[in-house]
């Protein structure tokens, strides 16, 4: 397997680009900026001649946008900004769905839907809890709290690193993990509330977190340039992947499980094989920090955001 560039979007945003968010179903996917705006771009044309092009723009996002993330339906968007206000969106029209979700100060980073495995399943927001140091999940058009989850500190850490930043929910909508500024990864089951494993490999921020397909690992991107494969039930480590030259800040693991894509601050998108646990590529587009990459949904395209203000979707062949 390996990456084909199919288009380079230069200046997609006015600054730069940290997030970015396929839409289930759909050749759309959505990105955020510290331009205070969140972009939906569409993929059209034929295979031998690929459009990349912006089909609306959310503005108003205060701050900057940390973390865009659209549900398992593809109804629907959400942004987090720099000072903790959610917006909801749908995707049909882009109306804002029910009120501003309004954390305190730094009390919310990264986000993700939980799966709606029906209709009838509430629209339930997770949320890294920021300076809380805890796990919530937000019942969108109620406008409340269902749950929370507190992380596990090192008590030898200093107040500053309790911070959690990345949030992650597996796919069959059993667990919910989360991991923060002092490296601890802990992964809880959603129904029961209980901490079930806990991962203390990284001493640095862990930047993401994604699981795999069959819900049964779980992946960190971190600032230590490494990244960890863990066993979701128990937190144990399964393999450590090293290569990038900086931190680790983005990583997506693909459809079918086999393959999964980081981007880092050295600037660099690595391609891995997870039966070899090996990196098969790396591509160089980009001229500096990869903040963000994402599978869309058929597994055939890779998109990456980063702080040079442009968007690289490449085609997995």
């Amino acid at each position: 397997m390996r990456l084909q560039l199919v288009q380079k979007v230069e200046n997609a945003h006015e600054d730069s680009i940290w997030t970015v968010s396929w839409v289930p179903g759909k050749k759309q996917f959505v990105t955020g900026s510290v331009d205070e705006n969140v972009n939906i771009w569409e993929e059209s044309g034929s295979a031998e001649e690929v459009a990349i092009s912006q089909v609306h723009t959310l503005s108003g996002v205060s701050l900057g946008a940390v973390s865009v993330c659209v549900d398992s339906t593809g109804q629907y968007g959400a942004v987090n900004s720099l000072d903790s206000k959610i917006n909801v969106w749908s995707m049909d029209g882009y109306s804002i769905v029910g009120d501003m979700i309004k954390m305190g100060p730094s009390e919310c980073w990264d986000i993700a839907f939980m799966p709606k495995r029906s209709e009838s399943d509430p629209l339930v927001l997770a949320m890294a809890g920021g300076s809380t140091n805890c796990l919530r999940l937000w019942n969108v058009l109620e406008n409340k709290e269902v749950a929370t989850f507190e992380i596990p500190s090192d008590t030898e850490k200093k107040r500053r690193e309790l911070f959690t930043l990345s949030v992650a929910v597996s796919p069959d909508g059993k667990y919910i993990a989360g991991a923060g500024m002092d490296g601890i990864i802990a992964i809880f089951e959603v129904e029961s509330g209980k901490l079930v494993g806990k991962s203390e490999d990284h001493s640095k921020p862990v930047r993401k977190l994604a699981f795999s397909p069959d819900s049964k690992y779980i992946v960190s991107a971190c600032d230590d340039m490494h990244v960890g494969i863990f066993e979701a039930a128990t937190g144990n480590t399964i393999q450590v992947l090293s290569g990038h030259e900086s931190w680790v800040l983005g990583v997506a693991v693909h459809p079918d499980g086999k393959v999964l894509a980081t981007g880092g601050s050295d600037g660099k998108v690595k391609l891995w094989d997870l039966d070899d646990n090996k990196c098969i590529q790396t591509v160089s587009e980009h001229t500096d920090q990869v903040w963000g990459v994402a599978w869309s949904d058929d597994g055939k395209r890779l998109a990456s955001v980063s702080d040079d203000r442009s968007i690289i979707v490449y085609a997995l062949l």
